[in-house]
């Protein structure tokens, strides 16, 4: 299978001394304020690539800012855990609760590892979503998922399936080095790492390159300025994706989620002028996928 132009790009990323740093700012879309610190955090500061919601309601403005955004990298955030679907809830009975609203985390981890998810419905409802963002005006050059959801080989298997249909390129694998952080924090990288094992060989077999480190879990929700700092100072050699949660909280985000508190910490910590001075100090190079 040829891999096409975006994935050799990346595999000819020498594998020994060159550190490439991919900062995603995840959940464009799920807010105007979220929408507004994202592409802040990418004009001002170090955020090179984006994922988006396309279930959102703001999504189609999500895609409007980023038309205003050469240089920013444009992925789909596979969304199963928050708001609507995009294809007919009826159609997914499966996926989604009696009130046509996908599921809380939990629930839906529950119901793929005991075999309740239809294939074909997860197929239905991530295509469908890959073509709402294709509609809006974007061009998806990578994809991960809310919740890391894809981590889970059942639903991951259909999110490869869908990437290779829509000529999207790149995969997130959320494969994290455990370090010193918050119990909760290595918790969540444990588990999800774990969880991730099985994607790296997979996404290799279709074609569909990954980065070669991940970070972003153990670092928490609403890092500060000093922690980020001293984690682009221990970027390994290759390319590393560190996903990040920058923001404006504001009402609809709320609504949305309970990670409202935070996101605008986040923001400012991307745009702080140490960061790019940390990247300097590696010889790390930011990209997009």
């Amino acid at each position: 299978m040829d891999p096409g132009p975006l994935a050799m790009r990346l595999e000819r990323v020498p594998p020994t001394t060159d550190r490439f740093i991919i900062v995603n700012a995840d959940d464009f879309g799920i807010s105007p304020g979220v929408n507004r610190g994202i592409v802040e955090s990418h004009r001002r500061g170090i955020t090179s690539s984006t994922s988006l919601m396309a279930n959102q309601p703001w999504a189609a403005e999500a895609v409007e800012l980023w038309r205003s955004c050469p240089a920013l990298g444009l992925g789909l955030h596979v969304t199963l855990t928050s708001g609507r679907p995009c294809s007919p809830a009826d159609s997914i009975p499966t996926l989604v609760q009696p009130d046509g609203r996908f599921p809380i985390l939990g629930v839906l981890l529950a119901r793929a590892s005991a075999g309740a998810l239809r294939s074909d419905e997860l197929r239905l409802e991530i295509a469908a979503q890959a073509e709402r963002a294709v509609t809006l005006g974007a061009r998806l050059d990578h994809m991960d998922s809310h919740h890391h959801v894809h981590a889970h080989p059942r639903i991951g298997r259909e999110v490869l399936a869908v990437a290779l249909d829509y000529g999207i390129r790149a995969l997130r694998c959320p494969t994290e080095r455990p370090r010193a952080t918050a119990p909760r924090n290595l918790a969540r990288t444990l588990a999800v790492s774990l969880a991730a094992r099985w994607m790296r060989a997979a996404a290799a077999r279709a074609g569909l390159p990954t980065s070669d480190h991940f970070a972003g879990i153990g670092l928490g929700y609403g890092f500060g300025a000093s922690e980020l700092a001293c984690e682009l100072a221990r970027l390994a050699p290759g390319v590393t994706e560190l996903m990040v949660h920058p923001g404006f909280p504001d009402e609809m985000l709320a609504r949305a989620t309970s990670f409202v508190n935070g996101r605008d910490r986040e923001l400012e910590s991307l745009v702080d002028p140490r960061q790019r001075a940390a990247l300097r100090d590696v010889g790390a190079r930011l990209r997009a996928w």
